[in-house]
C-alpha cells in the first residue's frame, strides 16, 4: 500500500479539534441536528480548497506561500502578505494551542484518576507532544494520528448511532438546509471551525515533502477526499451525540459526560474523555507542524532551502507558548483577536488565489479545473468571503 494514501490523516486529525468538538456539542444542545447541512457544507468547502491546495503542491513542487507569492509582484504587498500568512498560522497556531493542549489535559482528567494533579499531566502531555515534534518522521507521527482518528471516531460514532434519531431524519437534516435568526452564528462557528488556512498550507507542505511517493493524482484526490469525510462523519457524530442528549444550559463537551450517564452509564465519561483526549492530542501535533513548515517556508534561505532544524525549533516553540498558556488558565484576548483577524483576512486571500491558480492551464496542464470545479470555486469563494468579513466582525466587535 503506497505512503501516500495516508497523508490526508494529517487533514482529519486537524479537521476535528477540541474547538470543533465544543461548537459541535454546544450546536447539537441548542438546535438538535437542524445544523448538520452546515457540517455538510463545511466538508465540500474544505475538501474543494485542499484538494486544489494538493494538487498545486504537487505539479509544482512548491509550499503555499510560494505558490501565493507567483501571483504577487509588488515588492510592498509580497511583503505585506507573507507577514500576514506568518501571523496567521505561526502566531494564530499558538494562541489556539492552549485551547488544543487544554482538551488534552481535560480528557485525560475525565479518563484518569482525578488525584493526579494538573502539573503531571501536562509533563506527560508535553512531553508525549514533543517527543513527536522532536523526532520528526512523519511516518511515526502519521501512524499515531490515525490509530488516534479511528479510535476517536469509533467512540462518537458508537454513541450517535445507538442514541440518534433514524436514518431518514439525519439524512434530511444533513443535505436540506434550514434557517433561523438565533442560528446563524453558529452556522458560522459550525463552518469557520473546520474551514481554517493553516489545514491548506500543512496540506501542501506534506504533500512536497512527500511528492517522490505520490503515484498519482487519482490517488492524491482520494487520500484527501477519504480524510475529509472522516473528519467531517466524526464531527456529525459528536453533533448526533449532544442532540440526542436533550439537555439545555450545556456550556462546554465537559458537561456531555454527565448528559449521558443515564443513557451510557460510566462509558459516558470514557467515550467523551477519549473523544476529547485524541482530538486535543492529535491537535496539539498538527498544529504547531504546520506553524513550523510554513514559517520555516517563508524564511528559507537565499538557495532557496528550507531548515528541517528551524522549522522543528518553530513548531516546538508554538508548543511551548501554547502549553505556557495552558498552565497559566488562558491566552491574552489581545492575541486571540488578532490570531482572529488574522485568519478572517487570510482565509479569502488564500481561497481566490488558489481558485486563479486551479484554472492556470499553463501551471497544472491537464490537471486544470474542470467548468464544474470553476461554477463550484465561485461559489465556494463567495462564501468564504462571506465567512472571512463575519470573522472580522466577530473578532473586531462590530
Amino acid at each position: 500500500m503506497s505512503k501516500q494514501k495516508h497523508l490526508g490523516v494529517f487533514i482529519a486529525a486537524a479537521f476535528i479539534g477540541p474547538g470543533t468538538v465544543t461548537t459541535c456539542t454546544i450546536a447539537g444542545v441548542d438546535f438538535g441536528i437542524e445544523l448538520l447541512w452546515a457540517l455538510t457544507i463545511s466538508i465540500v468547502i474544505t475538501y474543494y480548497f485542499q484538494e486544489i491546495a494538493a494538487r498545486l503542491g504537487w505539479v509544482l513542487n512548491e509550499d503555499l506561500d510560494q505558490i501565493i507569492m507567483r501571483g504577487i509582484k509588488q515588492p510592498l504587498l509580497r511583503f505585506a502578505v507573507l507577514g500576514l500568512i506568518v501571523s496567521s498560522i505561526f502566531i494564530g497556531n499558538a494562541a489556539y494551542q492552549g485551547g488544543n493542549l487544554s482538551g488534552t489535559l481535560i480528557g485525560l482528567q475525565l479518563l484518569s484518576d482525578q488525584s493526579i494533579s494538573k502539573t503531571i499531566l501536562m509533563i506527560l502531555i508535553g512531553l508525549g507532544v514533543l517527543t513527536m515534534l522532536w523526532n520528526g518522521r512523519f511516518e511515526l507521527i502519521k501512524r499515531l494520528l490515525m490509530l488516534l482518528v479511528v479510535l476517536m471516531g469509533i467512540s462518537f460514532l458508537f454513541t450517535a448511532i445507538y442514541l440518534g434519531p433514524g436514518i431518514l431524519s439525519l439524512l434530511k437534516a444533513a443535505f436540506i438546509p434550514t434557517f433561523k435568526g438565533s442560528s446563524t452564528l453558529m452556522i458560522v462557528a459550525l463552518v469557520g471551525t473546520t474551514v481554517v488556512p493553516y489545514n491548506l498550507f500543512l496540506h501542501t507542505a506534506l504533500v512536497k515533502q512527500s511528492r517522490s511517493e505520490i503515484s498519482s493524482h487519482r490517488l492524491l484526490k482520494k487520500d484527501a477526499l477519504l480524510s475529509i469525510l472522516i473528519g467531517g462523519l466524526i464531527s456529525m457524530a459528536i453533533l448526533v451525540t449532544a442532540a440526542s442528549a436533550g439537555s439545555e444550559g450545556i456550556s462546554s463537551v465537559i458537561d456531555l459526560a454527565a448528559i449521558l450517564k443515564p443513557s451510557l452509564g460510566e462509558w459516558s465519561k470514557y467515550i467523551v474523555g477519549f473523544g476529547l483526549f485524541a482530538a486535543g492530542f492529535t491537535s496539539s501535533i498538527t498544529a504547531p507542524l504546520a506553524a513550523g513548515l510554513v514559517t520555516a517556508s517563508v524564511f528559507r534561505s537565499k538557495e532557496g532551502a528550507v531548515s528541517e532544524r528551524f522549522s522543528k525549533f518553530a513548531a516546538i516553540l508554538v508548543f511551548a507558548i501554547g502549553w505556557v498558556v495552558t498552565m497559566v488558565g488562558s491566552a491574552p484576548i489581545e492575541i486571540i483577536k488578532f490570531a482572529q483577524i488574522a485568519n478572517g483576512i487570510l482565509l479569502p486571500i488564500v481561497a481566490i488565489t488558489l481558485f486563479i491558480l486551479s484554472r492556470n492551464k499553463s501551471l497544472l496542464g491537464e490537471l486544470v479545473n474542470t467548468k464544474g470545479q470553476n461554477i463550484q470555486g465561485i461559489i465556494l469563494v463567495l462564501f468564504t468571503l462571506i465567512l472571512g468579513l463575519m470573522g472580522l466582525s466577530k473578532a473586531l466587535g462590530l
